[in-house]
């Protein structure tokens, strides 16, 4: 009945209802507008949390203030970025020339609690030189348990300054996947990580358990 007065919709308010049977007390249920004459359901298990882009010039929504990437490679870390010379290894190169060499889609997207002014610069000069694109998320809370949750869910590793892992070692095989990602400046959806369902499963259980 919410629904249906919400929706101002007997048909819509159902498939709501049904929605909320399916995704459960966690779920989050979206109403989009469509492109055909037909309504249809999508479930996606998702993952959102408070992050916001860090730079406006990244957002490729600029009506809605928004960034929607699909399918990239994404870097999990709990360090200070300071500026790209951080990921210049010692011998050359760096992780952004390695995926610029694997994949087709010139992106990758990086998480982390803090960027300085430096690294976007820096960020934004790339833009400017060539067709590769670095989208910088950064996550409010500096808990690594928070940043360990997101590694899992896309299947990273999470680069921990306490591990004493550096930015210039990190490999593609340190990334994950998103599928989808939606960042504005209060949160972020991550849809269609690439983490094991084994291991997310496990995570959100010992969340639960605390």
């Amino acid at each position: 009945q919410v629904a249906t007065i919400s929706a101002e919709s007997e048909e819509l308010g159902k498939i709501i209802a049904e929605m909320v049977k399916k995704t459960g007390e966690n779920g989050h249920i979206f109403v989009e507008e469509g492109f055909t004459f037909e309504t249809e359901t999508e479930v996606i298990e998702g993952m959102k949390f408070g992050g916001k882009v860090a730079a406006n010039f990244m957002l490729n929504n600029p009506n809605r203030m928004e960034l929607n990437l699909e399918k990239s490679k994404v870097l999990v870390t709990n360090m200070i970025i300071k500026n790209m010379g951080d990921f210049i290894r010692l011998k050359g190169g760096s992780i952004f020339a390695d995926i610029q060499q694997i994949q087709k889609n010139q992106q990758c997207v990086i998480l982390a609690w803090k960027f300085e002014k430096k690294f976007l610069m820096d960020v934004a000069d790339l833009w400017r030189k060539t067709g590769f694109r670095i989208y910088c998320i950064k996550v409010p809370s500096i808990l690594t348990e928070q940043l360990k949750d997101i590694a899992i869910y896309v299947g990273a590793n999470l680069l921990d300054e306490n591990e004493n892992l550096k930015l210039f070692d990190a490999s593609v095989e340190n990334m994950g996947t998103i599928e989808r990602l939606t960042a504005n400046a209060e949160e972020c959806i991550l849809i269609g990580g690439a983490g094991k369902k084994i291991e997310v499963n496990k995570r959100i259980e010992e969340i639960k358990n605390q």
